[in-house]
């Protein structure tokens, strides 16, 4: 009897009969319509300013809450946009956070989210560690269109990014 009902079920489910077979398993491309409420689609990825200045590690915490990570970019199309994001949200270029640093071993940045860190812009001279504590990455490094290191116990409004 057994037997009898697993190749009942087994046949249903080989003709969908089964009410929610296919349940969530729709598979397209992510589009921005995907993006949440508030939040500006590039590249597969959504972006969300927050202009709440905090320290590095708690803007890391709070876009973590946001099923995100402070945003990393790897080509000057996602370095401008973020710049855009910020630009469009405050008028300005204001300093703010992203996922980059290099408190592990000096000199050796990473990103956040785990992303490999290759793209730079850094300001004339930087980084430089100023004073040995400038393990964090901002960009629009005095309003200006570069990156720079700075202490993560500063604080500045920050970017979120999430994959989609």
């Amino acid at each position: 009897m057994a037997a009898g009902l697993v190749f009942t079920l087994l046949l249903g489910l080989s003709f969908g009969l089964w009410d929610g077979a296919d349940a969530g398993c729709h598979l397209r491309a992510p589009t921005e319509l995907d993006c949440p409420p508030g939040w500006s689609w590039f590249d597969r990825r959504c972006f969300i300013f927050v202009n709440t200045p905090v320290t590095w590690t708690s803007a890391e915490d709070a876009c973590f809450l946001l099923d995100s990570h402070l945003a990393s970019y790897n080509s000057m199309a996602e370095y401008t946009f973020i710049r855009q994001l910020i630009l469009n949200k405050t008028t300005r270029n204001v300093p703010s956070w992203v996922g980059g640093f290099d408190s592990v071993e000096e000199g050796e940045w990473f990103w956040s989210d785990g992303s490999k860190f290759w793209f730079t812009n850094w300001r004339p001279g930087g980084p430089n560690n100023d004073g040995g504590f400038e393990h964090c990455i901002i960009i629009n490094y005095n309003e200006e269109e570069f990156m720079a290191d700075e202490e993560c116990t500063k604080v500045f409004p920050f970017v979120c990014a999430k994959p989609l």
